[in-house]
């Protein structure tokens, strides 16, 4: 799939699952095809960086990772 084809594409779910294993997160989009795109972090990955930010409509941002970290806090907040 190319990714044009998401492009100013609603969102319509989002899911987010989290276990001592693994952490996942789907996105569903709206359209005749019901695209979803399916993050999964490497959860040994020790570089320090978040595995996805996540702004929101609410002048938020929803930052996850590293390990089983996760924050939600106003994007006028410094990092």
């Amino acid at each position: 799939m190319q990714l044009q084809c998401l492009e100013n594409t609603k969102l319509t779910n989002f899911v987010t699952l989290a276990n001592s294993n693994e952490m996942k997160l789907i996105l569903s989009f709206e359209g005749d095809l019901n695209y979803e795109l399916i993050l999964e972090p490497d959860l040994e990955d020790d570089s320090g960086l978040a595995y996805w930010e996540l702004m929101m409509p609410n002048e938020q941002i929803l930052i996850v990772g590293p390990g089983q970290f996760w924050e939600c806090k106003s994007i006028h907040e410094p990092y």
